[in-house]
C-alpha cells in the first residue's frame, strides 16, 4: 500500500515540473495592456485648453472654455457665461487673454472677486489650479487641459443636467435654479414668473400609436418651446408631459 503511494505522489510532482512556468510578474501587466483595444481620441494631446470650470451652485460641474478674446462672468444681461447666484452682479467678472496667459479682472461687482482668499484689485493672472471665488458662493477652478479632458468633463454635465430625450434640463437642475432665482429676487426686489405646460390627451398618442411616437411628440414639443426662449430663461421636463 505504501509503494502505490509513494508511486502517486513521484508521478504528481513529475506532472507539476512539467506544467507550464508562471510569467514573471512584470511581464503580466505588459501582456495585458497589448490585449486591451484602443481607445478613440485617448492620446494625450497639448494642456493648452484654458477652461473653468464651476465648482458649486446649481451649475456645478459645468465647464467654459477660455476664448481666444475675453469674456464676461455674471449673472444678467450682458454676460457671456451666466450663473445663476443672488450674490452675484450682472457683469461680475471679466476673464481673458494676454501674451502671457490667462488674467481676471473685477468689474466693480459689489460682493468682489477672489483668488483663492486674495480679493482682486486690478488684473490678476490666474495660473492652472487656481481657485476663483465670485462673490459668496461661487467658486470656478482654473486649468489648462487637454482636448479629451475638457470634452469628457462637458458630456459628463450635460449628462448630469439634462433629459436624456428631449434634451431640456431636468428636474433636479429646474429646482435648483428656481430656488436660486426666488432667493435673487427676495434680495432685490424683482419678479419671478414660471409657466408650467401639460400636454393634452398625451395618454391617447401612446395609447393610439405607442410610445415611441409619443417620445417623438415630447421632443418635438421641447425643441418648439426652446425657438422662442430668451437667453436667460430656461426649459425643463418637468414630469412625463410636463414642462416648465
Amino acid at each position: 500500500m505504501n509503494t502505490v503511494l509513494n508511486q502517486a505522489t513521484t508521478t504528481r510532482e513529475k506532472e507539476r515540473d512539467t506544467s507550464t512556468p508562471a510569467l514573471p510578474a512584470d511581464v503580466v501587466p505588459t501582456l495585458v495592456d497589448d490585449l486591451r483595444p484602443p481607445v478613440e481620441g485617448a492620446s494625450e494631446g497639448p494642456h493648452d485648453r484654458a477652461v473653468l470650470t464651476v465648482l458649486t451652485g446649481a451649475q456645478a460641474g459645468m465647464v467654459v472654455r477660455v476664448p481666444e478674446g475675453e469674456i464676461v462672468v455674471g449673472r444678467g444681461e450682458g454676460a457671456e457665461v451666466r450663473i445663476a447666484d443672488a450674490w452675484l452682479s450682472r457683469r461680475h467678472a471679466r476673464i481673458g487673454r494676454r501674451n502671457d496667459g490667462i488674467y481676471v479682472e473685477d468689474l466693480a461687482s459689489k460682493n468682489g472677486t477672489f483668488i483663492g482668499q486674495d480679493r482682486v484689485f486690478g488684473v490678476r493672472r490666474l495660473e492652472s489650479g487656481d481657485h476663483l471665488r465670485l462673490g459668496r458662493g461661487v467658486v470656478l477652478r482654473f486649468a489648462f487641459v487637454d482636448a479629451l479632458e475638457e470634452q469628457t468633463a462637458s458630456r459628463l454635465y450635460e449628462s448630469s443636467v439634462r433629459d436624456a430625450m428631449t434634451g431640456a434640463y431636468n428636474r433636479r437642475h429646474f429646482e435648483e435654479r428656481l430656488a436660486s432665482e426666488l432667493a435673487f429676487s427676495a434680495r432685490h426686489g424683482s419678479p419671478v414668473s414660471v409657466i408650467l405646460i401639460d400636454v393634452d390627451d398625451f395618454k391617447r398618442i401612446n395609447d393610439a400609436s405607442g410610445h415611441a411616437v409619443g417620445d417623438i411628440v415630447l421632443r418635438v414639443i421641447s425643441k418648439s418651446i426652446e425657438r422662442i426662449l430668451r437667453p436667460e430663461d430656461l426649459l425643463a421636463r418637468y414630469g412625463g408631459d410636463e414642462f416648465a
